[in-house]
């Protein structure tokens, strides 16, 4: 499977979490630990935001300010929740297509080869190729909150 057809996949099963959500239960924690809809959606943001950096990497673009935060640890998903604490729900979702939409077009500049190649990412692990850390953050990532804003929506039918 190529990468692509990851990210594709993975969007589509996040925004099919989504679906049938309504705006007044996207503040409600408990979603994913203390998490709201919402919440998970920041961090999504912020995880596509660090994709496009890491790809933009490959491409020649130096600065990977989100990436450079969740290198450094120390509670940085809560963090770049909290960053986004005062964005509504609009905010967040634009603030994810904006990201994803450069993850998509920069994805498409990198040679398959170069995806496939071994230890391009060192701080990911020598023996990982680029196209691991898309199959983790675009695809895997995605579903495993997609599944939670599933057993979400089946909570709010109760």
């Amino acid at each position: 499977m190529h990468s692509t057809d990851l990210l594709f996949y993975g969007h589509r099963s996040l925004m099919r979490g989504l679906d049938g959500i309504q705006p007044d239960a996207w503040q409600q924690d408990g979603v994913c630990g203390v998490w709201s809809v919402k919440d998970v959606m920041a961090h999504m943001a912020s995880y596509e935001r660090m994709l496009g950096e890491v790809l933009g990497t490959f491409l020649g673009h130096l600065e990977k300010p989100t990436w450079e935060i969740y290198q450094a640890g120390n509670g940085a998903n809560d963090r770049e929740v909290e960053a986004r604490l005062e964005h509504n729900q609009s905010q967040v979702l634009e603030e994810y297509e904006v990201a994803r939409n450069i993850v998509d077009e920069r994805i498409q500049l990198i040679p398959q080869e170069t995806m496939r190649e071994a230890g391009t990412i060192p701080w990911y692990g020598d023996k990982f190729d680029l196209e691991d850390y898309v199959i983790y953050v675009g695809y895997g990532h995605k579903r495993e909150h997609a599944a939670q804003f599933n057993v979400y929506k089946d909570s709010l039918k109760g």
